[in-house]
């Protein structure tokens, strides 16, 4: 599987509209990120590539709106809501084990900009970059 951050980060504006979610990370005190990390398959041609989409909690709701049914977004919703209770750092959900399969989100348009994680400056090797979600 290939990083389709590290393909893009010369570019980076890069837009979606279909795209495959199985795990939601939720750390909302992490100061200079967004306080969700969606992470994300997309298959091109014969290419799988896996990225990190962030995105607020405001921009997760109105994904949810537009694209899944009420039920499905109730279930995500209220996973999202335990792992918000006080004292706990961060969470991961699951969302195969949620609603039973890897939510699948098409047919909108998602405009955002490519950024790479504050890492150790030695490793050069390896960097992590993640999808900043600025317009659905």
């Amino acid at each position: 599987m290939k990083d389709l951050g590290q393909t893009f980060y010369e570019q980076k504006q890069f837009f979606f509209n279909d795209l495959s979610v199985h795990q939601i990370i939720i750390n909302p005190s992490i100061k200079g990120y967004p306080p969700i990390f969606m992470l994300c398959q997309e298959q091109r041609g014969k290419q799988l590539f896996e990225y990190v989409l962030g995105a607020t909690f405001f921009q997760l709701n109105k994904l949810l709106m537009r694209v899944v049914d009420n039920n499905t977004r109730l279930l995500l919703a209220e996973r999202l809501a335990e792992s918000l209770i006080p004292n706990r750092p961060t969470d991961t959900i699951s969302v195969k084990e949620v609603i039973g399969h890897s939510l699948r989100l098409s047919g909108l348009e998602m405009t955002t900009i490519l950024h790479r994680f504050q890492s150790d400056p030695k490793e050069k090797i390896m960097p992590l970059y993640y999808f900043q979600l600025t317009a659905i």
